[in-house]
């Protein structure tokens, strides 16, 4: 009889055992299959892929507008630099203003030395 009970407790043990195991094995099985779909559904994440790609292709196209941008800001200061000086070199290359009146009511003399209102004085003066 003590071999009787000794093969029945053998017998309930592998059984626990078994049925343990069984439930272990379903559970990784699971968990297993959950974190496939899971990454097939989230984890390769294509929309937010498609996202990120239009993304960066918006900040690419930003950035070149801004270079385009900056570069004509650098030709545009260059060439108004340029007018600058030609306008400042115009300026001091040109007779006065007043078109030279100041030569014309005995002021100092003209270009060949002599004076511009054909060397006689003014008769009041």
């Amino acid at each position: 009889m003590a071999k009787e009970e000794t093969a029945a407790g053998q017998q309930e043990l592998q059984e626990a055992v078994w049925q343990y195991t069984g439930w272990g094995v379903l559970l990784a099985l699971v968990l297993a299959s959950g974190t496939v779909i899971g990454y097939l559904l989230w984890g390769d994440a294509p929309n937010l892929r498609t996202q990120l790609q239009e993304a960066s292709q918006k900040i690419q196209a930003v950035r070149s507008e801004r270079e385009n941008l900056n570069y004509e800001i650098s030709r545009l200061k260059r060439a108004n630099e340029k007018l600058q000086r030609d306008l400042d070199a115009a300026k001091t290359a040109s007779p006065p203003a007043d078109g030279g009146a100041a030569a014309a009511t005995g002021g100092a003399p003209a270009a060949g030395g002599a004076p511009a209102t054909g060397g006689a004085p003014a008769a009041g003066h």
